[in-house]
């Protein structure tokens, strides 16, 4: 049983990248308190509680290529994967979410989250290694990785203030706690097929797993508090004088967590050799067999041939970083409709990784109380998405959802890349106060 939790964790560590959360959707709805975590810049026109668990509820998926691509008539066509895949997975939870407003021009905001943000990176390689030609006495696959993961709980205290009629700044510190995470160093293998059922792996293998006891194959649960670390947001907004124009940029989570629980999985000889008969083809899954069965087959297969040197180690890794350039723009005097524009990047480890590009629009109905957003999202991997939303807000509250999938799937649920999912719910407090004063 160690070893298989020792392949299980490597094989979900050396996969992930960590992923910031992406808030672009709610800037289309206009005027939310949530809009203030995607720029601490951002003013809000009152003070707010968010409804503890439901204030900002957020999941997304996608990947680099839906099921119509590599699935045909119950076979899997692999010429259709990308070289270079990935699925990318996203949520957040806000247990806490309150902001204070006073003497208009200041605004204190204090919020507790659960964040789980991976980006799972799987090489063509591995794709045709699982699915192999037992006639064929010949390959060759490499299965390469430089990934690293994180699930962590953040506490924030943000403060913003309005600094003349046109532009205002904020801040946010956050202290952090790990859940699990981790990096991948190296994470490489070499398989060569020498003759039927036959491969010869080298491995190169380096990944540091945080929160998470390798050797006992358990969480550290009862020592999170010892996972810690600090990041930072700041931002800065503005707006013209007629209320007309918006624009801000902001960086959010500049910081990084401590793993003082943690494990290092090294190669136990990196120049050595190993051979083993290969394992059923996972084809078979899709003509009704047993995924579970197939999955323990060849996690099996992997672990009478590899073997791994764990230790107890202690390291520190940055948190990912996302930089967001923004803007609004109302059609009309009365701000019915209005279109627009964010872009955000996204850097782990000195590079970037992933972005994405959103055009919206927003109608609202006379009273404002009413607002339909929709909007076009370009990712890294997915060309096109289309987000659709509605906010509403009564005596003080305010709901919004929004939801978003790739075009293709509108047509056929197969062709799917991407879908994304947000709800949020909010107690506006002193809202008519501010906006009489403009």
């Amino acid at each position: 049983m160690k070893k298989l939790y020792i392949i299980i964790a490597l094989s979900v560590m050396s996969v992930l990248t960590l992923k910031a959360q992406d808030y672009s959707t709610i800037l289309t709805a206009g005027d939310s308190p949530q809009a203030n975590m995607l720029n601490p810049g951002y003013m809000t026109n009152s003070s707010f509680v968010g409804i503890p668990l439901f204030s900002n509820l957020a999941f997304k998926v996608t990947n680099s290529f839906s099921l119509n691509d590599i699935v045909k008539n119950k076979k899997i066509i692999l010429s259709n994967i990308p070289d270079d895949s990935h699925v990318n997975l996203g949520l957040n939870l806000d247990v806490i979410n309150f902001g204070v407003k006073f003497k208009e021009k200041n605004l204190i905001t204090v919020s507790t989250s659960v964040k789980a943000d991976v980006d799972i990176m799987y090489p063509t390689g591995i794709f045709n290694f699982i699915q192999d030609n037992s006639i064929t006495q010949s390959n060759s696959y490499d299965v390469n990785f430089k990934s690293a993961a994180t699930v962590w709980g953040e506490v924030a205290l943000g403060y913003t203030r309005v600094i003349d009629d046109n532009w205002s700044v904020g801040g946010k510190v956050k202290h952090l706690v790990g859940v699990v995470g981790g990096s991948s160093n190296k994470t490489n293998l070499q398989i060569d097929k020498t003759s039927i059922d036959s491969y010869t792996i080298k491995s190169d293998i380096d990944v540091l797993i945080g929160g998470y006891d390798i050797n006992g194959g358990d969480f550290y649960y009862d020592d999170i508090i010892n996972n810690r670390g600090w990041a930072f947001d700041i931002g800065v907004h503005y707006k013209s004088n007629d209320n007309r124009w918006s624009a801000g940029f902001s960086v959010l989570d500049i910081g990084y967590i401590k793993w003082n629980t943690g494990s290092q999985i090294k190669s136990v000889d990196s120049n050595k050799s190993y051979v083993f008969s290969g394992f059923e083809d996972l084809e078979t899954v899709l003509d009704g067999g047993d995924m579970t069965s197939a999955v323990d087959d060849l996690i099996d297969s992997i672990t009478t041939v590899l073997e791994f040197d764990t230790t107890s180690v202690k390291f520190k890794k940055m948190v990912p970083t996302t930089i967001h350039l923004g803007g609004r723009y109302d059609i009309d005097e009365n701000g019915r409709h209005s279109v627009s524009g964010n872009f955000l990047a996204k850097i782990s480890n000195g590079s970037l990784y992933d972005y994405s590009t959103t055009v919206g629009y927003t109608y609202s109905s006379k009273s404002k109380n009413f607002r339909f957003m929709g909007s076009l999202i370009n990712r890294k991997y997915d060309p096109i998405s289309l987000g659709l939303g509605i906010l509403g807000e009564s005596n003080g509250f305010q709901f919004y959802m929004m939801s978003e999938t790739s075009m293709a799937g509108l047509v056929n649920l197969a062709n799917t890349q991407n879908f994304g999912f947000r709800l949020g719910l909010n107690i506006l407090i002193g809202k008519n106060k501010y906006k009489s004063k403009g």
